[in-house]
C-alpha cells in the first residue's frame, strides 16, 4: 500500500485536509453514490463544516495534484 500524502483531522465540528501535494478536488456521495458535494479547492489545505453536512455516512474523496487520490468514509 503506498504511503497517503493526505493528512485529515476532525477537530471542533470542522474535517481538515493538508497535503504536500496541491488538493484538486473534494468530492462527497452519500453511499449509495448520490453526489452531495463537488469542489474544486486549488490548494494544500482545506477545512469543511461537519454541520453543513448530512448526517449520514459519507465517502469523501480527495483528488490530488500528484496523481493520488483518497477515499475516506466518514459520518458527519
Amino acid at each position: 500500500k503506498s504511503k497517503s500524502s493526505l493528512n485529515l483531522t476532525y477537530k471542533d465540528d470542522t474535517y481538515f485536509f493538508r497535503s504536500p501535494s496541491t488538493i484538486l478536488k473534494l468530492t462527497i456521495n452519500n453511499i449509495q453514490g448520490v453526489l452531495i458535494l463537488q469542489e474544486s479547492i486549488g490548494g494544500k489545505t482545506y477545512s469543511l463544516k461537519s454541520s453543513s453536512l448530512p448526517k449520514i455516512p459519507l465517502l469523501l474523496r480527495v483528488e490530488l495534484e500528484n496523481g493520488h487520490s483518497e477515499t475516506v468514509k466518514i459520518l458527519p
